[in-house]
């Protein structure tokens, strides 16, 4: 039994190895392309404009967009939005809390 259980063991593993040699032999390296887009060649521009009311402490809550050319990129300007400096004091003699603030973000598509 020894006898035909060692040279079975031999083959089966002789085979695998092969098996995996072969495999290996028809990979091919991959190669990263990069994607065509018109608009990154144009140097396109895409406009959103948020609206924000200011807070006592400031800052922006209930950040709106208002209007937008590109709806893939509003969520970024409302993190913009909410991140922005705080703006405190007065504007013409007026106080900001709680009036709206129009934030215009600009994101280009240069080469």
């Amino acid at each position: 039994m020894k006898k035909i259980l060692l040279p079975a063991l031999l083959m089966i593993v002789t085979g695998c190895s092969e098996n995996a040699k072969r495999a290996s032999d028809h990979r091919e390296p991959m190669t990263a392309t990069s994607p065509n887009y018109p608009e990154l060649k144009k140097g396109t521009a895409f406009d959103v404009v948020v609206r924000a009311v200011i807070t006592k402490e400031g800052s922006n809550e209930n950040c709106q967009v208002v209007s937008s050319q590109n709806p893939h990129l509003n969520e970024t300007a409302l993190k913009m939005c909410r991140q922005r400096k705080p703006l405190v004091g007065e504007r013409d003699n007026k106080n900001l809390v709680g009036r709206n603030r129009l934030m215009h973000f600009q994101f280009r598509m240069d080469d």
